[in-house]
């Protein structure tokens, strides 16, 4: 006898013919619960799928995959600054005003110094903007130059 097995949703798996009892002659018992002996009904096993419902087969279109989804565009990030080009987005005057202050002026030093020790600069660093404004209420950069900066610095 052969029985054809379900899964919890009711899909068919797999069949299988069911050993007879050596002492019965008889073949062993299935679970109803996982299978049956009804016979499958004719489907197209690459479009259509079978599932046990209330004890009777049914065919089904095998739905549709889901389209994946479009991405996110991911977020514009501003760029880094590494190394010299750092102090690249000064100009030279800019950078010897800047280093002729660091001898008198510790805040000017102490924001000097915490830019050429960074890893990178980004404009996404909120200690840019206190900085570039610190140089402006100094003296040492114009607004206008400031504005001019931060358009660089800024996500495209």
């Amino acid at each position: 006898m052969q029985v054809h097995y379900f899964d919890t949703d009711g899909f068919y798996t797999h069949s299988v013919e069911l050993p007879t009892n050596p002492v019965t002659g008889k073949p062993f018992d299935h679970n109803p619960d996982v299978c049956t002996p009804d016979p499958l009904p004719q489907y197209d096993p690459e479009t259509e799928r079978v599932r046990c419902v209330d004890d009777a087969w049914m065919v089904e279109a095998i739905p549709l995959p889901e389209p994946e989804p479009e991405p996110e565009p991911p977020e514009p990030q501003c760029p880094r600054f590494v190394g010299n080009q750092k102090l690249d987005l000064f100009t030279q005057a800019e950078q010897l005003a800047v280093v002729t202050a660091t001898m008198s002026d510790p805040l000017v030093k102490l924001m000097y110094d915490r830019m050429i020790g960074s890893a990178y600069m980004s404009y996404e660093d909120p200690e840019t903007e206190a900085g570039l404004s610190l140089l402006c209420d100094k003296g040492l950069l114009t607004p206008e130059r400031k504005v001019e900066i931060v358009s660089l610095m800024q996500a495209s």
